[in-house]
């Protein structure tokens, strides 16, 4: 079997009222080629959109990512099965995106298959990662795609 990087990924946003970085679960396949799950539109209208690029290291707003476990190659869709079972809140100043990618480690972890292999569980640690992928960003330091793929 063979596995894929699952990453949670940060995008610099502007004129969220409280975060300065969008947030996203991707399944990296190599540096270019990525499965993006994330949430998107407005607080009243929030849902989860899955999408594959094939540019993924050259996204203008992409400030790094944290490696936080592996996905097997052949379970993408059990994948997708999984996130879109993870609640999605609306109207609430307190959910956002960055809440539906811990809720979504969670459920990934908490199913305990062989298949999915969360690695850093705690978030703390995913914030701290994040925040030395700004820096490294800010520095014109390698990113973790540049460093998993070099």
């Amino acid at each position: 079997m063979s596995w894929l990087n699952l990453v949670v990924a940060q995008y610099e946003i502007q004129g969220h009222p409280r975060r300065t970085e969008h947030w996203a679960l991707v399944v990296l396949h190599n540096k270019h080629v990525a499965d993006i799950y994330e949430i998107v539109g407005g607080i009243t209208n929030y849902r989860l959109q899955p999408k594959r690029v094939t540019s993924y290291s050259r996204a203008a707003s992409l400030r790094g990512g944290c490696h936080v476990g592996y996905i097997a190659s052949t379970s993408l869709e059990q994948l997708l099965a999984y996130l879109q079972q993870v609640r999605v809140v609306r109207n609430s100043v307190d959910w956002d995106c960055q809440t539906w990618v811990w809720e979504a480690l969670v459920h990934l972890r908490s199913a305990r298959l062989p298949q999915f292999r969360i690695n850093i569980f705690e978030d703390h640690k995913i914030r701290h990662e994040l925040a030395q992928e700004m820096e490294r960003w800010n520095g014109s330091e390698d990113l973790l795609e540049d460093r998993l793929f070099p």
